[in-house]
């Protein structure tokens, strides 16, 4: 699990490109300040705040992202990106504020899709492998992650219901063993609309419910156990950027407490 965690994180800082979901392109921002606040007697106080830079190719590609440290505004880490247009490779290198290399890692593009990543220590080892398969209507079928030895930690299967518009993911341990459980997507008009989580017995246990504003961008989501206990809310600037995310939970374990704001996010962007 622990490797798992680690992997994941380096991923986050290769390709977390924005503070928005979306890949940002130049006409959206250069710089993006995001600030918390979590919510007390109806009063907001900040909780952190941070900052990142991107800057451009002559093509309009992210190059470079610069990650600020939330409490000294000094540059913690930045991340460098390079495509090559003839092998489809992209790659992602990781620096402290120092310059140091922390880890790269390389994603092989086919079609406008990643069909696999690779990641590197600062010294070059090989320590993470995933790949992707794809069926012949491009939808993805399989996810293998891999140590750098090649052995399988995990493998996921998506089974495709073209009449119900839904994606059923089942899990694979390193052994091949089917681990209990699992998550069906439904989808309208290739947007996520709810996602349905099962375990062992069958039995849903919890359901991510989404809304869309003009079938584009997510606008709300409510996560629910039986009944709402978790709502977020999304407002987006006039370049599509989100300016805005609030959270609402239930406190306690009283189903018939309302939704309360808990915390509002509020993001700035600067352009160049």
């Amino acid at each position: 699990m622990r490797f798992l965690l680690f992997i994941f994180f380096i991923a986050m800082c290769c390709f977390f490109v924005g503070c928005s979901d979306e890949i940002p392109t130049k006409d959206q921002f250069t710089e993006c300040h995001e600030v918390v606040f979590r919510i007390e007697n109806g009063a907001r106080v900040k909780e952190s705040e941070s900052k990142i830079i991107q800057e451009y190719d002559d093509r309009g590609e992210v190059k470079k992202i610069v990650y600020y440290d939330d409490d000294t505004n000094k540059i913690s880490l930045y991340t460098e990106h390079t495509v090559d247009s003839k092998s489809g490779v992209s790659r992602c290198v990781t620096f402290d504020a120092s310059g140091t290399k922390l880890n790269w890692s390389e994603s092989q593009l086919q079609g406008g899709e990643t069909t696999g990543d690779k990641t590197y220590d600062a010294e070059g080892n090989l320590i993470a492998i995933t790949k992707l398969k794809f069926d012949d209507q491009g939808r993805k079928t399989e996810t293998l992650y891999l140590k750098g030895d090649g052995s399988v930690l995990q493998r996921l299967v998506d089974v495709y219901d073209d009449e119900a518009n839904s994606v059923t993911e089942t899990r694979y341990d390193g052994d091949g063993k089917r681990t209990p459980g699992k998550i069906v997507d439904y989808y309208d008009n290739n947007n996520l609309v709810k996602q349905d989580w099962y375990d062992s017995h069958g039995k849903n246990f919890l359901t991510f419910s989404y809304t869309y504003l003009d079938g584009k961008r997510q606008t709300e989501t409510q996560s629910s156990y039986g009944k709402v206990f978790k709502k977020e809310t999304y407002k987006y600037d006039k370049r599509g950027n989100i300016k805005e995310t609030r959270v609402y939970e239930k406190a306690g374990d009283d189903g018939d407490l309302k939704l309360r704001e808990i915390s509002v996010t509020d993001y700035k962007y600067g352009t160049s």
